[in-house]
């Protein structure tokens, strides 16, 4: 169990810092709300997940699935939103700094359509860029621990990778190349 979700056994007891996770973490409600979002774009029979895309990869049709949206965060950086940012005292009473990041997540579709593989991938990508250009933006849960007006205005932007880019994605993640797409979610404040 990592971040409150299970990666299954490969992954079981990975804590690569060495600390507990708060479970009310801005990044992780962006992640809920994204799964959220890409759930109602998708078919019934789709599921949608957070695995690590080597694990994703590895997607074997099940009763009832017979698709695979995988949601993983591939890198973070800091967001011009945060040069506007004022302190805010946090729930002790103390002033706290707070910082805005842009989050960039990978978003690949796995069929089990054996017959025509490319096909069912790429209807599901295709519902997952409606569902993406049909809510351009996010509401976080009420279980983010966030102020009110930090959860508003989150921008879903997708972005546009060269295929050297991708490429380069895919060998850095060491699996096989996967149709899909990069979004760019920004402010996300950390208080």
């Amino acid at each position: 169990m990592f971040c409150g979700h299970d990666f299954g056994e490969a992954w079981e007891g990975w804590n690569p810092c060495g600390m507990e996770f708060m479970t009310n973490s801005s990044f992780a409600a962006v992640e809920l709300a994204l799964t959220r979002l890409l759930r109602s774009a998708v078919p019934a029979g789709v599921e949608v997940t957070t695995l690590p895309p080597k694990l994703a990869a590895g997607f074997k049709s099940k009763k009832g699935l017979t698709g695979r949206v995988n949601v993983a965060l591939c890198r973070v950086d800091v967001s011009q939103a945060s040069r506007n940012l004022s302190e805010r005292p946090d729930r002790s009473g103390r002033i706290q700094p707070r910082a805005a990041f842009a989050l960039s997540y990978l978003i690949s579709a796995y069929s089990a359509t054996e017959a025509a593989p490319r096909g069912g991938t790429t209807e599901l990508l295709e519902c997952v860029l409606r569902g993406l250009i049909a809510q351009p933006m996010l509401s976080l849960p009420a279980t983010a621990g966030t102020s009110a007006d930090v959860q508003e205005n989150i921008r879903v932007m997708i972005q546009t990778l060269s295929l050297e880019d991708w490429t380069s994605l895919w060998t850095a993640l060491q699996t096989e190349l996967q149709p899909g797409v990069v979004c760019l979610v920004e402010p996300v404040v950390v208080l």
